[in-house]
């Protein structure tokens, strides 16, 4: 007779113990002896550059031999070879090596790979069917991780750009109404003009920054200390700054200024309203290089609005600030937070790019992460929610340069195609239509190699192999150097930096 509870269903096979009795099956066998088939559908062959989660899950479908997949159906994972964990997520945590999983409506089981080691080499994942014969295997490569990346050689915020020439001077073009093109004018300069030779420059909504031999030089606007000369007046030149000889790069938000010195420090000062500066929590305004605490070793760093982002030589990222729409990637912050805090699931990252309110990392394996503001899609995820902790923007193949502006977002791949996402009211995303905001990312066609891609603002520039530029967006203040302040509505050539 019929011993257990006649109502449960222990294999989960949808049969009831009392169900399974009248058929003559047995209750903890979800087969039954039905041959079954084990089919992978993706992330088969990837590649991921040293420790680190692999951006696709492994996906086995699992149906009868006629295809008709099975719902709930038990299999079995575990990794056969080489130094990983298994992760149901892929921001999961306390992975490990072998586990039991059920496929879901569709027939599908999954599971996320998270290589344990730098060291290059094969990992393999096998699926089997629980207590049955039918199987698959994976084969993971692990890479040795790439060098960090140079910064873009075109650089800015809003309507101010710079850019890094050919022969290591950089030019300065865009918008100057509070002298933020240092060149002693408030009138705005539609075509690139000569700035000098600096180590690194930068500008922000309206001032710049500029390093010369580890000194720092500042101009433009500086109501809200940003130019950090322990005043709040402004300059249409270069001044002497911070009073010291160690700076290596610099970087700005919209109203802050962050600078990596020689020893792999980060100081910042201007608008600490949001704790974008990390300083003392009782000053909205910083007129001081202030060191930020928590960090080191940094080799990039990048601002937003209110909010700040920086990698370490161990290719870790770190965020503090404005908090709003998620731009930290801190989930259990809600609004601030000024204190440096480092986004787990990031593991060997090479460049980060901070938006106006979203913000991003590429991996040393090609995998973009996004998170923060999404209103318009500019996240690339085929929505337009905002996100508070690391996506990873799939889908598109293997990334090798990205940049991020006000509410949009330009992608350059490995294998020369480019893809654009978010606003386009001011024609950012050079598709020329009419459409106002694509959150699904869209492939620009018929364009020439690039090397690399830069956002500013609402303005989008590609560098070509041989040096030159394509440009399209805003251009009220002529910020696309094309001698003119025209909005392009599809890319057309600015030429090269000198």
């Amino acid at each position: 007779g019929l011993s257990a509870d006649a109502s449960s269903d222990p294999d989960g096979d949808g049969l009831s113990n009392l169900q399974e009795y009248q058929h003559g099956t047995d209750p903890n066998d979800y087969y039954n002896g039905v041959p079954v088939q084990l089919q992978m559908i993706g992330g088969n062959l990837q590649s991921h550059a040293g420790k680190g989660v692999f951006a696709e899950p492994l996906i086995v479908k699992v149906s009868q031999t006629n295809g008709t997949a099975l719902v709930n159906a038990p299999v079995q994972i575990a990794l056969t070879q080489g130094e990983a964990v298994l992760l149901t997520g892929v921001t999961g945590t306390n992975g490990v090596t072998s586990l039991p999983a059920r496929t879901d409506a569709q027939g599908l089981a999954q599971i996320y790979v998270s290589s344990t080691r730098d060291e290059a080499g094969t990992l393999a994942v096998e699926f089997t069917q629980d207590g049955g014969s039918a199987q698959v295997t994976f084969a993971l490569q692990v890479t040795t991780p790439q060098a960090p990346t140079l910064s873009s050689p075109i650089r800015g915020y809003s309507g101010s750009v710079v850019g890094l020439g050919t022969n290591g001077s950089w030019s300065v073009w865009g918008r100057s109404h509070l002298g933020q093109s240092g060149l002693n004018t408030e009138t705005l300069l539609d075509s690139p003009r000569l700035l000098g030779q600096y180590t690194d420059v930068v500008t922000g909504l309206s001032h710049g920054l500029a390093v010369s031999n580890g000194m720092l030089l500042v101009w433009g606007d500086n109501t809200y200390g940003q130019l950090g000369t322990g005043t709040n007046a402004g300059s249409l030149t270069p001044l002497n700054a911070a009073g010291r000889g160690d700076i290596s790069q610099v970087a700005s938000g919209d109203k802050h200024s962050l600078a990596i010195l020689t020893n792999g420090l980060l100081i910042a000062w201007g608008d600490n309203r949001y704790g974008q500066v990390a300083g003392p929590s009782n000053q909205t305004i910083v007129t001081t290089p202030q060191l930020v605490s928590g960090v080191s070793n940094i080799t990039q760093v990048a601002g937003g609005r209110g909010f700040s982002i920086a990698l370490d030589d161990q290719g870790r990222v770190f965020t503090w600030g404005d908090n709003r729409q998620g731009q930290l990637s801190q989930v259990l912050q809600t609004k601030a937070n000024p204190v440096p805090a480092q986004i787990a699931p990031l593991t060997h990252i090479i460049k980060i790019s901070a938006g106006s309110t979203h913000a991003g990392a590429l991996s040393s394996n090609g995998v973009l992460w996004v998170w923060g503001a999404n209103s318009s899609g500019q996240l690339g995820l085929g929505s337009r929610i905002n996100q508070r902790s690391p996506q990873i923007l799939t889908n598109l193949g293997v990334v090798k340069d990205f940049g991020l502006g006000a509410a949009h977002s330009v992608i350059l791949l490995t294998n020369g195609n480019i893809y654009v996402a978010g606003a386009n009211h001011n024609h950012q995303l050079g598709t020329n239509t009419g459409i106002l905001l694509n959150p699904t990312p869209v492939l620009l066609t018929n364009l020439p190699a690039a090397v690399s891609v830069s956002v500013v603002g609402d303005s989008s520039f590609i560098r070509l192999t041989n040096g030159s530029y394509l440009v399209w967006g805003e251009n009220r203040f002529g910020q696309l150097g094309v001698s003119n302040t025209v909005q392009q509505i599809a890319p057309v050539p600015m030429g090269g930096l000198q």
